[in-house]
């Protein structure tokens, strides 16, 4: 092999890496890319969670508040029972006592 040959295999040889050096680029630079959408979509994505986070605090008082009204009214109902069982009470002792 003289040194013509040689040179020319080793210019092929480094023309070859080259060209797959620039391929490498090229894929490095999409990865790069892509690693940066990524970042965004996960900052995305913590944001909306935070949003989702605080509408089901929202509506679970929303579905909380009849549940709070039925327990209000219950109470007010019971009180109103007893008020009316102790006036009677109270009224038939006082007549008792009065006759």
């Amino acid at each position: 092999m003289d040194d013509k040959e040689l040179l020319a295999r080793v210019d092929e040889s480094t023309k070859s890496a080259h060209k797959r050096i620039d391929r490498l680029e090229e894929t490095i630079k999409d990865i790069r890319e892509l690693t940066f959408g990524v970042k965004e979509i996960a900052t995305e994505v913590k944001l909306m969670r935070s949003d989702v986070n605080k509408l089901e605090e929202r509506v679970g008082s929303i579905e909380r508040e009849p549940a709070e009204e039925y327990k209000d009214i219950k109470k007010q109902i019971r009180n109103s029972i007893l008020s009316v069982v102790i006036g009677t009470v109270l009224g038939a002792i006082i007549t008792l006592l009065l006759k």
